[in-house]
């Protein structure tokens, strides 16, 4: 009887190690995304980046607050890249100042954004 209660604690123990792992796992995915990759790519963005122009090319309200969501594209050795900038004050067809990381060009931002960062 004894053992039979011991073994169903240590079921019970391993159960609830193994759902503390998946909470903390979940817990630090979450951070990675949300708090600690935008400092990360911000950081990469200033050291690594290279300037460059773009161009705006639709401009929309986005969510229920009146954010304007302002899309450019800009070009790197032949290749089209995009990106998005929440600005109110740029209109469809404005240029605008884009920082993309060298290696990767998908990484970029623009770069008023940045230096607010």
């Amino acid at each position: 009887m004894a053992a039979e209660i011991k073994k169903t604690e240590n079921k019970i123990l391993f159960f609830y190690n193994r759902n503390n792992i998946f909470w903390i796992i979940i817990f630090l995915m979450f951070v990675w995304y949300i708090i600690i990759r935008p400092e990360y790519n911000i950081h990469l963005l200033r050291s690594e980046g290279k300037e460059t122009k773009g161009r705006i090319y639709r401009k929309s309200s986005v969510g229920s607050k009146g954010t304007i969501r302002c899309f450019y594209n800009f070009e790197v050795e032949g290749e089209i890249f995009e990106g998005f900038y929440d600005n109110s004050k740029l209109y469809q067809w404005d240029s605008i100042e884009i920082i993309y990381f060298k290696k990767d060009p998908n990484l970029n931002q623009a770069k008023q954004f940045v230096d607010d960062y």
